[in-house]
């Protein structure tokens, strides 16, 4: 019975929405991870964050070589070349190709709702907050918000940043343990956000 309201597409899951549909969340998971291990999340009682009327897309990225983990191959929305606190450290071609595919999912799920980009969320954890603060600062249109943990803000591969930015609520979490992607190279990535107003809201 709980299955009903999942659908897998290929590598990706579609969490139903309680009630008339109103908005829907695309949601990124990690490195080496995959969008099943966000299912329970979204779906479970105990841990259900999304509220009435919410459709929660769950999205898989490629399985490919990761360069910082000795060349093994697993599902990564990008290569990683080194630390988070290094310039260059990510592959930007693959970055953008996985923007690419997000773009399209976005503006397919917006068709579901009249079109409105507004009722669109994106989020992810780790690699995929960093995809999803990259995508909404990057597309031509705004989305209604951006929800992350344990990312990081590739500002310097944008060459151009609209006003209306500005107005996308952005909403972050991150460890202090995290060893993955320190606190501090987080927050220093989102320096640009803290000094130009825009509506951040950020925990650690």
């Amino acid at each position: 019975e709980k299955e009903a309201n999942i659908a897998q597409k290929g590598e990706d899951f579609h969490i139903a929405p309680e009630g008339q549909h109103k908005t829907t969340l695309l949601f990124m998971h990690g490195l080496g991870d995959h969008a099943r291990s966000f299912i329970d999340f979204f779906d479970s009682p105990k841990t259900r964050l999304n509220p009435k009327g919410m459709k929660v897309v769950l999205l898989t990225a490629p399985t490919r070589p990761v360069t910082l983990n000795m060349g093994m191959s697993m599902t990564s929305w990008f290569d990683i070349l080194g630390s988070f606190s290094e310039k260059d450290c990510i592959n930007q071609a693959q970055l953008n190709q996985s923007a690419k595919k997000l773009i399209a999912v976005m503006e397919k799920e917006a068709s579901f709702l009249g079109g409105d980009l507004s009722k669109i969320i994106i989020g992810g954890f780790s690699q995929g907050c960093c995809l999803s603060l990259y995508t909404a600062m990057l597309y031509g249109k705004d989305v209604g918000g951006v929800v992350g943990c344990s990312g990081a803000f590739f500002k310097d591969q944008i060459e151009e940043f609209a006003p209306s930015k500005r107005n996308i609520p952005i909403l972050l979490y991150h460890g202090k343990a995290d060893d993955m992607i320190n606190v501090n190279v987080a927050k220093k990535s989102y320096e640009y956000f803290f000094k130009n107003d825009y509506k951040i809201k950020f925990h650690e």
